[in-house]
């Protein structure tokens, strides 16, 4: 989530998701700098994607480029669930993963409610993105994922 997600609700960092890569064909899987790696390259991607849409924290960003955001955070989503982590990353993955799948769940709540007129309803969503980008974080930093902190 954190600085990839930050261009989107201006301090308020969304989460993300990886490469497709897995360590198939037969060899052993990812080492835990390789999956680190993937797993940046997707975070820097989602960054640049998410700043070109350039979308603010109000609602009325949201109500035109909400979907939008939705939209590169599902497709970040199934990338991370891509690549295959080394089994000693497991646990971070877990949590990286759960906090990257409430965000979506917050950007889509935040969408509704702008879409919807409902002022309150898009505060909280977006106070509870920021909740789930500091776990998105612990998350990164423990598989050691820097450009996701």
């Amino acid at each position: 989530m954190g600085r990839f997600l930050a261009p989107v609700v201006g301090g308020v960092a969304l989460a993300l998701v990886a490469a497709g890569c897995g360590g198939g064909g037969g060899k052993k899987g990812l080492t835990k700098a390789e999956y680190a790696s993937a797993i940046d390259e997707v975070c820097s991607s989602t960054l640049d994607k998410l700043t070109k849409l350039g979308i603010a924290s109000t609602p009325a960003s949201f109500k035109v480029k909400g979907d939008q955001v939705v939209k590169i955070t599902e497709d970040a989503i199934a990338k991370f669930k891509a690549v295959t982590p080394p089994d000693a990353l497991k646990d971070a993955v877990k949590e990286f993963n759960a906090a990257n799948e409430a965000a979506l769940s917050d950007f889509k709540a935040a969408t509704a409610a702008a879409k919807a007129g409902d002022i309150k309803e898009f505060g909280r969503a977006l106070s509870h993105v920021q909740a789930d980008d500091q776990k998105q974080n612990a998350g990164a930093a423990k598989i050691g994922a820097v450009d996701c902190e």
